[in-house]
């Protein structure tokens, strides 16, 4: 992460794997005071940020190549600064044509296996042609993620009490899920996540638990529910949703 008080300012925060390969990528945007194109928006800005983690312990910058940037019209085109028909300000790459920034929230939206990435952005002040102030709505991006080549699993957790009233919550909220796999290259690895209740700033992700697995080719999986009980499950299959569902003991 070093570097990192080198970018913008950010509200909406995800940690997903992007393209499955078993670590975490990052994504944020915000604003913290108004659009890029209306009074105060150079204030504390940013057009949306997403750090591919390339498993040295560092991250790469991969938003224009993503095309997630979190401003309207933007063209993506031409991405070669050194290109002579690369032109930042009319192709709308600045950070100064942000919108205002809110929300992120993460889910695999077509059921490719991939997971996907939704921004949310407020109304902000603009200014008309004549210079007069108006108000522009804030746009909602959806980012579809078009996939690749790595294995991945989702877990869908049911806790026992939307069954029999007894046991954790229905979502299996607060349930902490511990997956393993083995790689030639890389041995073993382990991938912890818990299910959360909430996401981050005015946004809520997916409940089901998406690991990106790489080339391995199935999985074992410990769910520790939240009522103390525990599943575990042995060579799990892999690129497909399971419905886990909290033991009645």
């Amino acid at each position: 992460m070093m570097g990192m008080e080198a970018y913008e300012f950010g509200f909406g925060t995800v940690f997903f794997d992007m393209d499955n390969d078993t670590d975490q990528d990052l994504y944020w945007l915000g604003s913290l005071a108004a659009r890029g194109e209306g009074p105060g928006g150079d204030f504390a800005p940013s057009f949306g940020r997403l750090l591919q983690n390339v498993g040295d312990r560092s991250f790469r910058d991969v938003t224009s190549e993503a095309h997630m940037i979190d401003s309207l019209a933007v063209d993506y085109s031409v991405l070669d600064p050194d290109d002579g028909d690369f032109d930042r300000t009319k192709q709308r790459l600045g950070v100064e044509f942000h919108e205002n920034g809110k929300g992120v929230a993460v889910g695999d939206l077509d059921g490719n296996g991939f997971v996907d990435v939704i921004g949310t952005n407020s109304n902000g002040e603009t200014y008309k042609s004549n210079g007069e102030r108006t108000v522009a709505g804030g746009p909602l991006f959806v980012w579809m993620n078009s996939g690749g080549d790595n294995n991945w699993v989702t877990l869908r957790l049911s806790g026992r009490m939307a069954i029999d009233g007894t046991g954790s919550n229905a979502d299996g909220i607060g349930a902490k899920i511990i997956i393993s796999h083995h790689h030639e290259d890389r041995g073993k690895i382990i991938q912890i996540k818990e299910v959360l209740g909430s996401s981050s700033f005015l946004s809520m992700s997916s409940l089901d638990s998406h690991f990106g697995v790489g080339d391995a080719d199935s999985v074992s999986v410990i769910v520790e529910w939240p009522s103390g009980r525990t599943t575990t499950v042995d060579n799990l299959s892999i690129n497909r949703i399971h419905e886990i569902t909290e033991p009645d003991s």
